[in-house]
C-alpha cells in the first residue's frame, strides 16, 4: 500500500499529481533495496540489496499490482510498466514451478540451494536473541532460518505452502492481473491524458492476448515478447472494429526510437521516433489511428539501446 496509495488517491480525486507519490515510493524502494530480479529485499523486513537476502513472493505479485495501478494514474511514465515487466518475467517465474503446484516463500538473487536450511539456535531467545512465535526457554515450536532469522527453515524450499500459506493464496493473482494490463479502453479518447475524443485502446503490457472492444470487434496481439528477445514484433490484428479507433502503444524507456519501427495498412515502415509525437520531449506512447474497416494489421518493433 505504500506504493499504491498515491495511485488510489489519484483515482478518487483525479489528475496525475497524486500518482507521483506512487512513482516516488517505488524509486526509493528500488534505490535502497532493489534486486536484479526487479524485486526488492523484503524477507519479513526491508533487507537491502545484498544477494543473500530474500524477496517474498507476496511482495512480487503485490508490487506488480501496485505498479499497474500507478501506471493507470500516470500513463506518462512508461518506466512503471518497465519495472512491472521486469518483475513478471524474472522474479515471478523464478519463485514457482512451471505447473504452479510448488513455489518459494522467499527467493534469493544468488540462491545455490533451495530446501530446508540449518535452523537458528533459538535457545538464546531468553537472553535477547531471536524471537519466534511461541518462543520460550523450552524447545521452540518453529525452527527459524539461520539466514533470515525470522522465517522458517523451509522459506526457500519449493512446496505447496512453505513457511506460511499467504503466498499460496496470493501468487495466483500475478499472471491474470498482468494480462488485464495488456489492453485498456478509454471510450472518452483519454481526454484526461490530453489525447483525442476518438476511442483509444492502450496496449501497456505486451502479452499474447485478445481484447473484445465494447464498441464492437476485437484486437488481438500476437507476440513472443520478451522470451524471443526484446525486439521481436508486436503484431496487432483488428477485426470488425468501429473506426476511427486509436491504438496507443507504450514506448519502453529502453527503446531506441530511431531504430524501432511501426508499419500498417495506412503507414509504410517508419521509425517510431518519426511516427510518435515528440513535441514534449521523449514520447511515452505511440499513437496509431486505425481507419480501415473490417480487418487491419499493424506491426510495432521496439529495438533496445545498447550501452556499454
Amino acid at each position: 500500500m505504500a506504493v499504491r496509495w498515491g495511485a488510489v488517491w489519484s483515482e478518487v480525486f483525479g489528475g496525475e499529481e497524486s500518482g507521483a507519490f506512487s512513482s516516488s515510493a517505488w524509486r526509493s524502494l528500488s534505490e535502497a533495496h532493489g534486486l536484479p530480479s526487479g524485486a526488492f529485499g523484503a524477507d519479513e523486513h526491508l533487507a537491502g540489496a545484498a544477494p543473500e537476502r530474500g524477496s517474498e513472493l507476496c511482495a512480487v505479485v503485490e508490487s506488480m499490482r501496485s505498479l499497474a495501478a500507478a501506471y493507470a494514474a500516470r500513463p506518462s511514465e512508461p518506466t512503471l510498466v518497465d519495472s512491472l515487466e521486469r518483475l513478471a518475467f524474472n522474479a515471478l517465474p523464478a519463485a514457482m514451478l512451471d505447473d504452479h503446484w510448488a513455489h518459494q516463500y522467499l527467493t534469493q538473487t544468488n540462491a545455490v540451494f533451495a530446501g530446508l536450511e540449518r535452523p537458528l539456535d533459538t535457545k538464546a531467545s531468553a537472553h535477547g536473541g531471536a524471537w519466534h512465535p511461541g518462543s520460550s526457554d523450552a524447545e521452540p515450536e518453529v525452527l527459524l532460518s539461520s539466514t533470515f532469522g525470522n522465517t522458517g527453515i523451509d522459506a526457500t524450499a519449493y512446496g505447496l505452502a512453505p513457511n506460511f500459506p499467504c503466498c499460496t493464496v496470493n501468487f495466483l493473482q500475478g499472471w491474470p492481473k498482468l494480462l488485464a494490463l495488456g489492453a485498456w479502453l478509454w471510450d472518452d479518447g483519454a481526454r484526461a491524458q490530453g489525447l483525442r475524443e476518438t476511442p483509444v485502446v492502450l496496449s501497456a503490457a505486451f502479452l499474447p492476448s485478445r481484447f473484445e472492444i465494447p464498441l464492437g470487434g476485437f484486437v488481438e496481439l500476437h507476440t513472443d515478447y520478451p522470451i524471443a528477445g526484446p525486439d521481436v514484433p508486436l503484431r496487432y490484428s483488428f477485426r470488425d472494429v468501429r473506426v476511427p479507433l486509436m491504438l496507443s502503444v507504450r514506448i519502453p524507456t529502453w527503446a531506441d526510437l530511431a531504430a524501432s519501427e511501426v508499419s500498417g495498412p495506412d503507414l509504410p515502415r517508419q521509425a517510431v521516433g518519426e511516427a510518435a509525437d515528440a513535441s514534449g520531449g521523449r514520447p511515452s506512447v505511440l499513437l496509431i489511428e486505425v481507419r480501415t474497416l473490417g480487418a487491419s494489421d499493424w506491426e510495432v518493433r521496439f529495438r533496445p539501446r545498447w550501452r556499454l
